[in-house]
């Protein structure tokens, strides 16, 4: 991906302030060269290049990453930002991956992949990878991060809350799918496809404590 050209007191200003207000072990997205967002945590201070990039080294990697590569999960303290006690605050929620930021992982490429839930719901074990069309699943549970004020970087994926209208699009899909389908024609459970895309709207909005999550992409705007 293409790098943002950095001026020599801008770069210094980065640096400044980045390790006036950001913690080694800080969470935090990294966007790799192919755009591929993954979730991990910072394991050094800023430093400038000669070249006048700034990098930092974050965990899981060699070498250090532009500061434009990394989206902080929480703000720093030093702007003001109020952090909640973690473990009272998500005590507080009915669901225990409310606003968590979970990590990703495809069985088939092995592509890592840091998905924020944006609210207090039941998330997937599994999603579609966006790299092979494989299936990833939520590992290093250990690492999830309590995100409440997160602001999710264009490109990058999150959970929010089905709506009816997504969810008579997803059924208007299977509908598609398998309306003819020569092996389970869903035409044999049903007397009209209108009739098979409401049900099926309406049935998943009722699953999942009525609280079903939709995975959507976070528009990059330009």
């Amino acid at each position: 991906m293409s790098e943002a050209p950095w001026n020599e007191p801008t770069a210094e200003w980065a640096v400044e302030v980045w390790n006036a207000s950001v913690s080694q072990g800080a969470a935090v997205l990294l966007i790799d060269d192919d755009g591929v967002i993954h979730a991990t945590r910072t394991r050094s201070q800023a430093w400038l290049l000669p070249s006048g990039s700034p990098l930092v080294k974050v965990e899981g990697r060699t070498g250090g990453y532009s500061l434009f590569r990394i989206w902080l999960v929480q703000p720093p303290k030093s702007i003001g930002a109020k952090w909640p006690d973690e473990e009272s605050a998500v005590s507080n929620h009915t669901y225990k991956e409310a606003f968590m930021l979970m990590t990703y992982q495809c069985q088939e490429c092995g592509v890592e992949e840091g998905i924020w839930n944006s609210r207090d719901g039941i998330t997937p074990f599994s999603v579609g990878c966006r790299e092979c069309a494989g299936l990833m699943n939520h590992v290093l549970w250990k690492n999830d991060c309590y995100a409440p004020q997160f602001i999710p970087p264009p490109r990058s994926r999150m959970f929010v809350n089905l709506t009816m209208e997504r969810s008579r699009a997803g059924a208007r899909k299977l509908d598609e799918e398998s309306w003819d389908d020569p092996k389970y024609p869903m035409s044999r459970a049903y007397e009209s496809r209108d009739e098979a895309i409401e049900e099926i709207a309406v049935e998943n909005m009722k699953q999942w404590d009525s609280r079903p999550p939709d995975l959507i992409e976070v528009p990059d705007v330009h």
